[in-house]
């Protein structure tokens, strides 16, 4: 009796225009990879790409401190005048139409700081280096393996009148590849190579806004200046004494320039899911075969005769939930690896560049200037104390350069857990057991039946 029957299925990597007659392309499969599954045969899932999310980090804070310079204008000083008559003394007061504070006073240090931002995370594929093939199963009835079909085998041992996918024995080589579907069994051949065998992320561009910034309220001294005259009769006594004032800087948002990251990847991650290492032969007898052992996929309701459960009971792999790896080194079969999920733990290691940051701050005053006015006539003038307002626009702003500067390196460690399955359509493998009878197992002292039942 012919061991497929219409829910068995076996690979064609040939053209689309030579799959045997009676014979159907299985569309379920179409760009997807096949995993093995024990339940919810026939769905699909996964995905062949995929991004991380970063938490967000900060480029970092620059210090620095303002000096007030020399020279800085006092526009709207009046000059005060007493005068008498010409026998009497005549005191002149001339307060001063400009001031200078002659020694740079720096002030409190200030956080430039740049705000948070989260790295813009390039989109990957983490889809595994596969061949592509075409899925058939017999249209109707029950059938064996047509020529130029392929299987798997758990097995070092070759089955009469088959080869191995080997690139020497047949082709196309599947050494280390796994098998996903054709994008399109309609029209497609079989036999393409897709995907890859790791992956890494870039840093697609991000910044960080500038923030507003002040620096705190100090004193700038004046010069304190005293001219003095002879006091006679006729003569002129000039006085001119400034007091000091405060000055603040107020707040104001810094250029960010082009704060832009550099020199941003994640690690390179290995993209193999999962897996499970098996090996591949390809029917090149000319004829129908069926032989024992022989790995095919199943989309029906489980158990079905004459055929075992991959699922690591009675002598098969487990390939629940797993990818077949191709092999074809015998020491290798039914080694597993790959993961189902993935974080990049090492960093995204950059540095964040601003240009030459040109910004303003606009001087308040926040304190008096006094300007001593003489009083009294003859010679009996006081000297008395007399407050002008310092006002705000008295002081021209001061444009502050400050020079380019590089934040970093940042590491930044993108631990966000992401799935490593890629698209995929869940289907049963099972091992052709051509045996009698059905088989028990042991657990725990009870004897239970096996799901695989191995009449007919």
């Amino acid at each position: 009796m012919a061991a497929l029957t219409t829910d068995h299925l076996c690979f064609w990597f040939g053209t689309n225009a030579s799959i045997p007659t009676g014979w159907t392309k299985y569309v379920a499969a179409n760009s997807r990879m096949i995993r093995g599954a024990e339940t919810s045969i026939g769905t699909t899932g996964g995905s062949d790409t995929h991004t991380h999310t970063d938490s967000g980090h900060a480029s970092g804070e620059h210090a620095h401190s303002h000096n007030v310079h020399s020279d800085t204008n006092h526009a709207n000083d009046a000059a005060f005048v007493d005068s008498g008559a010409p026998s009497v003394q005549n005191f002149t007061l001339f307060a001063i139409a400009g001031h200078d504070h002659p020694t740079p006073v720096a002030s409190s240090t200030s956080q430039s700081a740049f705000a948070d931002a989260s790295i813009n995370i390039s989109t990957e594929s983490n889809l595994p280096p596969c061949i592509t093939a075409i899925l058939i199963h017999p249209t109707s009835g029950t059938k064996d393996i047509p020529d130029g079909a392929s299987i798997l085998l758990d097995s070092g041992v070759k089955p009469t009148g088959f080869s191995w996918h080997d690139g020497v024995e047949t082709t196309p080589d599947l050494t280390d590849k796994y098998i996903r579907g054709v994008a399109n069994a309609t029209t497609d051949d079989g036999g393409g190579s897709v995907g890859s065998a790791t992956h890494q992320h870039t840093d697609l561009g991000h910044s960080h806004p500038a923030q507003a910034h002040t620096h705190p309220v100090f004193v700038a001294p004046d010069a304190s200046l005293s001219t003095a005259g002879d006091t006679g009769v006729g003569k002129v006594k000039n006085e001119m004494a400034i007091d000091h004032h405060k000055i603040s800087l107020a707040a104001t948002t810094v250029d960010a320039g082009t704060n832009t990251a550099s020199g941003s990847t994640s690690s390179s991650l290995s993209n193999d899911p999962a897996f499970i290492k098996v090996r591949a032969a390809k029917n090149t007898s000319g004829a129908d075969k069926a032989p024992t052992g022989m790995i095919c996929l199943y989309k029906g309701t489980l158990p079905v005769t004459n055929w075992d459960l991959c699922d690591g009971t009675g002598g098969t792999l487990d390939l629940n939930q797993r990818f077949p790896k191709i092999t074809n080194t015998t020491g290798d079969i039914g080694s597993t690896g790959g993961f189902d999920t993935h974080a990049h733990v090492n960093s995204f290691s950059h540095t964040h560049t601003t240009t030459a940051t040109n910004h303003t701050h606009t001087v308040s005053n926040v304190g008096l200037q006094n300007t001593k006015k003489a009083s009294g006539t003859g010679g009996t003038k006081v000297f008395s104390d007399a407050s002008l307002v310092h006002e705000a626009g008295d002081h021209d702003p001061w444009t502050v350069t400050t020079s380019g500067f590089v934040f970093g390196p940042i590491s930044i460690a993108i631990t966000s857990i992401d799935s490593s399955v890629p698209a995929h359509v869940k289907l049963a493998y099972v091992k052709y057991n051509p045996s009698t009878g059905v088989k028990v197992v042991t657990t725990g002292g009870a004897v239970i039946t096996s799901k695989r039942v191995l009449t007919g």
